[in-house]
């Protein structure tokens, strides 16, 4: 049998120009998207600009004044709401369970029998009949002390049952890190990862009730989330600016412009959240 070597090279250009022209299409609205924010500017993530991100107490305290309904940052109950609903109603909480909370940053849970160390929880939220305690980790791990030999998380479980004050309530404990750590020393806490939160969170940037500098809080709050301690929205932003006009000046090469698209969907979060949730 004959190979149709000429036949065989017709395919291939056809099936590579095919492709060509699908990742070629695809980019240019990436690439109009890039432009327009490096024309117009992007939102500032406060913590993450001016390094406070790095300190777990900032990060814990900016977080705390978005779950806390009484502060002026236009969104109400309604990040308390979103965050943690599915763990409240898996707990068999009430429908509005969210309204009407007490928010505590760095809570004093009390010491243990016996021991003379005091035990503070990242966040605590008092509700009707429940208390949902966040511990947050950015870095480090658990800790434990010489004098109790502890962890901490398990050291908190204690002090929470033996505290008075929360006396026949329900509840709820998180341990929210970057990556969705494990707990290591109790299995009563939830882990929860950043990304978890960023998820749950985004709707409200399509939430045509809240006004916009409620919308315009809730994206810096989850560019701090998405861009982590470390994190850079302009170097991000950049890179994939690069990569675009490397793709243009090319005349849309394949492996190139698949390498692009590769890198904007590695960052599809974070390029959501800058378009107000609304990427695609």
């Amino acid at each position: 049998m004959q190979i149709d070597e000429q036949r065989i090279k017709e395919v291939i250009d056809s099936i590579t120009e095919e492709v060509k022209t699908n990742l070629s299409s695809e980019s240019k609205e990436y690439i109009r998207f890039l432009q327009q924010l490096i024309e117009e500017g992007i939102p500032i993530p406060v913590l993450t600009v001016c390094g406070k991100g790095t300190q777990e107490i900032r990060f814990t305290k900016y977080f705390t004044y978005y779950l806390d309904e009484t502060q002026l940052h236009g969104l109400k109950d309604k990040c308390l709401k979103y965050a943690f609903d599915i763990e409240a109603k898996e707990a068999g909480l009430s429908e509005d369970w969210y309204k009407g909370c007490n928010v505590y940053a760095e809570y004093n849970l009390g010491t243990l029998p016996g021991y003379n160390v005091n035990n503070y929880v990242d966040i605590l939220i008092q509700g009707e009949g429940f208390v949902l305690c966040i511990e947050q980790k950015l870095f480090s791990g658990e800790s434990n002390t010489n004098e109790s030999n502890l962890g901490q998380l398990n050291r908190y479980s204690l002090a929470m049952a033996k505290n008075e004050n929360f006396k026949d309530l329900q509840f709820i404990k998180v341990y929210l890190t970057p990556k969705e750590s494990i707990p290591t020393t109790s299995n009563d806490w939830i882990p929860m990862s950043h990304e978890t939160i960023i998820l749950r969170l985004l709707p409200l940037m399509s939430d045509e009730n809240l006004s916009l500098a409620a919308v315009e809080n809730v994206k810096r709050l989850l560019l701090d989330f998405i861009l982590g301690p470390y994190g850079s929205t302009t170097k991000v932003i950049n890179q994939l600016h690069t990569l675009s006009k490397e793709v243009v000046k090319n005349g849309f090469p394949v492996s190139k412009t698949k390498a692009f698209i590769d890198a904007i969907k590695e960052n599809h979060l974070l390029l959501e959240i800058l378009r107000g949730g609304k990427y695609k």
